[in-house]
């Protein structure tokens, strides 16, 4: 590959355009070409780590991850996109796969060279810093969103500056595990164990480290060596220790690591292993001071000790959605990630509101139960914090105990539903919370209550009601969600005529545009010439989908993009219904960035504000909207 062209090429996209010609063509000339043909993958998730990044000079990839029942593409790469960045600051497995959706040519740098201009020049540093924080590819993207990312990481990520002593164990010098060569495998392992730390520093009589011994080692090194509990800790040591003194930043950790392929790093007084150990630092310590990582926020998440830092840990998961969203991660990704999020944050409610009812005295009946998550929540979709919709199921208790239970769970669901709205989770204004007593019942109190729905249904009154037959369980025993589930479609299946009444309901969702396709506005309030993005584009899709999801007897699914996946795969009408996905898609993230912009529930927007392509976009998703009820309105016979 011709150093020139390379450079020249190089020269457009970050991090490549911060270094100076002469080092960019040095570079350039010790950069290697490499093809991958249509359908290959350049690597795969969990593989052996190659000593490159790579940037895609021409061509498609996609970038796919595994999760419980299926592989999704997480993001879509074009040329200037820079890929396995992480993976050499990590020397991890890859967390993802990147395949080539057409013949593809890419730009293949040695490990050297990356970590050596990382080190000269700190705005390379930031950009693959960057990436290593937030667990993602690293994408050049448009030049406006690029400058606007910068700036973003430059306000919000202080972790490339922060100093070792930022990211030290607290108290390092009481709370640092260390000792003798001679301590036993016995008590090291106990110390870690009971301290709950991954590490055991080796030290001489001066307090000076001789080797490191962590919990792969005792796993691994022990066996191997056939040691048993009373052998010294020194014989699985590693050595020597790498020592980094205070004042590094955390980009020279994070270099420090990638360059000795190590996790951990010990501080002493001047930084050489010939002063006493001052503190030690891992790859998750510096993870967790930047916070900006699924797996992390969820970590901290269940580590959270009180509701204030439950809500300061939930803000920082909008900031990680925002980013998302601004780096076009697929929607189903995005929203995978919010619903672990704040099903941790449910756990945790439920953790300090039972621990707040027995220190109230209250004793807790011995009936199992469930929460529902309802709405949005209960589909899964909800991107941005708006407003609980919630209720509690529990079993049927024993004749004579009923008064009590139904006490215990409207205390409980008081507490839990207390917790969600000092996180930043707002009230119902229809009350349709677990802290309403109408919404906590037994199984068969809800049995009956959908019964009645199902059996003296309202067109109209379903609109209000429609949001309980999108419920999933978020805390408790799921089996109690199911046995409902099972209930409403046998009492669906015994009245078909509910199901004409349930499609009329969804069609009372107006259209989004009138008869000359202009989008139709609100005309009163503070909202005027606003568009209502969710009642006139959103809700009538979800409602679609719900409806046809109870005809077609599918169980398990509310999320409104899986619902007509599951529609696609078993009904003739293949094309309407990925139209009505993808349209269902754009529209979720739509709304979020426009909340996100308008610190609300973006609900609702403004048609003059919008760019061409914005208002063209939202015109074929109301296309498809309007194709949908049209179907619902063929297949049900209603008008």
């Amino acid at each position: 590959m011709a150093t020139e062209t390379t450079a020249r090429f190089l020269q457009d996209y970050p991090p490549f355009i911060y270094l100076p010609k002469i080092d960019l063509e040095e570079l350039a000339g010790q950069a290697i070409r490499e093809e991958v043909a249509e359908g290959g993958f350049l690597f795969e998730e969990g593989g052996e780590v190659q000593p490159f990044i790579y940037v895609l000079r021409k061509g498609h990839f996609e970038i796919m991850k595994k999760f419980e029942d299926s592989t999704q593409v997480i993001d879509v790469l074009k040329k200037g996109d820079v890929l396995g960045a992480r993976a050499i600051l990590t020397h991890k497995p890859y967390l993802a796969s990147a395949r080539a959706t057409r013949k593809s040519v890419l730009i293949k740098i040695p490990e050297a060279i990356v970590l050596d201009c990382m080190e000269r020049f700190p705005r390379v540093a930031l950009f693959f810093a960057r990436g290593f924080a937030a667990g993602m590819p690293v994408i050049h993207g448009q030049e406006e969103v690029n400058a606007a990312r910068e700036a973003y990481f430059l306000s919000r990520s202080p972790v490339l500056f922060m100093r070792t002593e930022d990211v030290l164990i607290p108290n390092p010098v009481e709370d640092l595990l260390k000792g003798p060569a001679e301590t036993t495998l016995r008590e090291a392992a106990r110390l870690m164990k009971e301290r709950s730390f991954g590490s055991f520093i080796i030290v001489d009589e001066s307090g000076r480290p001789l080797g490191i011994a962590t919990e792969s080692d005792f796993v691994r090194r022990a066996p191997e060596l056939n040691l048993n509990w009373d052998s010294p800790v020194s014989q699985i040591m590693s050595r020597p220790v790498i020592t980094i003194g205070r004042g590094a930043t955390a980009a020279q950790l994070i270099i420090a690591m990638s360059r000795h392929k190590i996790d951990h790093l010990v501080v002493t007084e001047d930084g050489t292993s010939d002063s006493p150990v001052q503190g030690i630092i891992s790859q998750r310590d510096i993870l967790l001071m930047h916070g900006n990582n699924p797996a992390v926020l969820v970590r901290r998440l269940r580590e959270a000790r009180n509701v204030e830092a439950l809500a300061r840990i939930r803000n920082r998961a909008d900031e990680l959605i925002h980013n998302y969203l601004r780096q076009e991660v697929s929607i189903p990704f995005i929203a995978a990630v919010a619903t672990e999020i704040n099903d941790t944050l449910l756990h945790k409610a439920f953790n300090f509101s039972l621990a707040r009812l027995e220190r109230e005295g209250l004793k807790k009946p011995p009936v199992s139960f469930c929460w529902l998550s309802l709405g949005s929540e209960g589909r899964g979709e909800q991107l941005r914090r708006t407003d609980q919709d919630n209720a509690i199921v529990y079993e049927d208790p024993p004749e004579g105990e009923e008064e009590q239970a139904a006490r215990y769970f409207q205390k409980l669901g008081a507490a839990v539903v207390d917790v969600l709205l000092q996180c930043g989770f707002a009230r119902c204004p229809g009350d349709i919370m677990a802290s309403n007593p109408k919404w906590v019942k037994p199984l068969s109190g809800w049995k009956q209550q959908f019964t009645e729905w199902i059996e003296f249904p309202d067109s109209e009154g379903l609109i209000g009601v429609s949001i309980f037959f999108d419920f999933r369980p978020g805390y408790g025993d799921s089996r109690l969600a199911d046995a409902l589930t099972a209930h409403i479609l046998e009492a669906i299946s015994e009245r078909k005529s509910f199901l004409n009444f349930f499609a009329q309901s969804a069609l009372r969702h107006p259209s989004p545009t009138g008869f000359f396709g202009k989008f139709i506005l609100e005309e009163k309030g503070g909202k005027k010439d606003a568009f209502d993005l969710k009642a006139r584009a959103m809700r009538p899709l979800d409602h679609a989908a719900r409806v046809l999801a109870y005809a077609n007897n599918i169980r398990g699914v509310t999320n409104t993009i899986k619902r007509y996946e599951q529609l696609s795969a078993i009904l003739p009408d293949k094309k309407l219904f990925r139209e009505a996905s993808l349209a269902y898609e754009i529209l979720l993230r739509y709304r979020a960035l426009n909340g996100f912009r308008n610190e609300d529930s973006g609900r609702y927007i403004f048609p003059k504000k919008l760019t061409r392509i914005e208002r063209k976009t939202l015109e074929t998703c109301f296309v498809a909207v309007e194709r949908v009820q049209q179907y619902l309105k063929n297949m049900f016979r209603v008008s």
